[in-house]
């Protein structure tokens, strides 16, 4: 499986890493980078995309003969390299180094039997076994998906039921149950196309089933986030849902065709600059306002013409500013922030709110949103978008310091300031189109003809105006093309959608697993010297940061 000089090549590199002077913490922390080189080397030519350590060492040891014992003492390894990567151990165990690289090296003895590397040898024959360890019951986990099927009750599918292999390397089984009497909940067994074996899952608020070791049942506060570390935005969520239900292939759909600036458009943009101006400078006077807001976006205002720009100057002043002005004189004036960015990886989400800030030790989150506003509620994708802040806020700061959240409608002249309630139930509906995203999108990266020509096939009846002409537009577009045209299309879907995942997440072929991920995946040490630590904003005059 590894050729003698490859796995001499990695016996010598094991070697080299068990110098005294690093201590076990950054000992074990090289252990977990070579074992990540040692399973890529293994699968090279296996066509799958994994997204770990844990995925590629699950597939190896399903599909090939390594003895049992030696599995065990390597995912115990795996743990416990993490936990000193990630600085969750307060004393490492006495053996621990020598022990892990005893089992690497009887690894690349399995994987290459004729390899031998007496000085290796001789430092690992007195090491240690790497022992058992107790684990304690969790209701929340990361798993790696082994085999799934629908869970049947009456005669009609009810739910998935999910084998996996939870990060103790432990077997597990999740029973997750649709709501059939909860019409606008999302259906589990919806979920079972997007999945694949060896994703990754994070479950997050299961129940154990007394009296069934490692049995897990959904509850009304399950969810379920397919490859947490593929970030989607939060905002591209929220556009594939109305009130008929989630609609996740319009996240694909919407980005086939560029829109060019419209009146409607920079009027949105021109407004949040206003609103953004107005926070720090609530004296400034509107023509002052609008002239800031036309610095930052001068090209496409003046595609647009003179007529178009005097136009989006009076609905403004007209329809718009008081509004603003009257929000942005009741902000807090200080601990706030303006248009700040998140990552998510607990939730598989990222996003950029309008404004955050804190009262009586607390975040509200205030959305602002320029066009027409509800007659007195929210749209039902930007009430989604905001359920997704909110989570995103509660992931970085606790539950306990989330204060209120709330869209604001400029142009609405009676009650622009629209609460909006953090429901479980949103939070799986939202979570579950992402899900299926993420499926589409590891569909697209392996067969796209097949996501293509479903989407020919579906009715325009279900969709929005606006997202039944873009599929229409699809169609013409499709089925004007070429046999060949349409082949050339799908390889180049396929082959930027393989890009996004390998940015995302790390490409196969690299000396580390991690993609974007590595911001969380790595510790401060491993990222020492690629990303800068430590900075801080010291002063800041507008838009100019020293």
């Amino acid at each position: 499986m590894i050729d003698k000089d490859k796995a001499l090549e990695l016996a010598e590199r094991l070697l080299k890493i068990l110098s005294p002077e690093g201590g076990d913490s950054a000992l074990l922390v090289f252990q977990r980078k070579l074992l990540e080189h040692i399973y890529k080397e293994l699968l090279a030519d296996v066509p799958l995309v994994f997204n770990g350590l844990f995925a590629r060492m699950q597939y190896f040891h399903d599909n090939n003969d390594i003895p049992a014992e030696l599995v065990r003492r390597l995912n115990t390894l795996r743990i416990l390299c993490n936990k000193a990567a990630h600085e969750e151990l307060s004393d490492i165990p006495a053996g621990a180094v020598s022990a892990g690289a005893k089992s690497i090296y009887e690894l690349l003895r399995c994987v290459c039997p004729d390899l031998s590397y007496p000085p290796l040898e001789d430092v690992v024959k007195d090491a240690p076994e790497l022992p058992r360890q107790s684990h304690s019951k969790k209701h929340s986990f990361h798993c790696v998906l082994k085999s799934w099927q629908y869970y049947m009750s009456g005669g009609r599918i009810s739910g998935l039921e999910i084998n996996a292999i939870n990060e103790d390397d432990e077997e597990v089984s999740i029973l997750l149950r649709d709501d059939n009497k909860n019409a606008g909940k999302a259906r589990f067994s919806a979920l079972s196309p997007s999945l694949w074996p060896y994703a990754n899952l994070h479950c997050l608020q299961l129940s154990e089933v007394a009296g069934k070791a490692n049995f897990y049942v959904d509850n009304p506060r399950t969810i379920i986030v397919l490859e947490p570390d593929f970030l989607i935005d939060a905002s591209s969520i929220a556009e594939c849902m109305d009130n008929n239900g989630s609609f996740p292939e319009l996240y694909v759909l919407n980005r086939l065709f560029g829109e060019p600036s419209s009146e409607r458009m920079l009027l949105g943009r021109m407004v949040n600059s206003i609103f953004d101006e107005l926070i720090h400078h609530p004296d400034l006077d509107y023509l002052s306002l609008f002239k800031r807001g036309l610095a930052q976006m001068p090209i496409p205002m003046v595609a647009l013409g003179q007529s178009c720009a005097m136009d989006i100057y009076r609905e403004i002043e007209s329809g718009h500013l008081e509004a603003v002005k009257a929000f942005c004189a009741d902000v807090p004036d200080e601990d706030l922030l303006l248009e700040p960015s998140f990552l998510c990886p607990t939730y598989g989400l990222q996003g950029r709110l309008d404004l955050l800030f804190k009262k009586n030790d607390k975040y509200s989150i205030v959305e602002l949103k320029s066009g027409k506003a509800h007659p007195n509620d929210v749209w039902p994708s930007q009430l989604y978008q905001v359920v997704a802040y909110n989570m995103i806020i509660r992931s970085a700061y606790g539950s306990g310091r989330l204060g209120s959240s709330s869209i604001f409608y400029s142009a609405c002249a009676d009650k622009p300031l629209r609460n909006v309630a953090n429901m479980p139930l949103l939070e799986q509906n939202l979570l579950h189109c992402r899900n299926r995203i993420v499926g589409i999108m590891r569909l697209l990266s392996e067969e796209p003809r097949r996501f293509f020509d479903w989407l020919e096939k579906q009715d325009e009846k279900p969709y929005s105006v606006f997202s039944a002409e873009t599929l229409q537009r699809f169609k013409r577009l499709k089925n004007g093309i070429r046999d060949f045209e349409n082949e050339w299309f799908c390889e180049q879907v396929k082959r930027v959608i393989r890009e996004i995942w390998y940015v995302k997440t790390g490409a196969a072929k690299s000396e580390t697993q991690y993609g974007h991920n590595a911001l969380w995946r790595q510790t401060p040490a491993e990222k020492n010297g690629k990303i800068i630590g430590k900075l801080a904003i010291e002063d800041y005059d507008q838009r100019d940061i020293k």
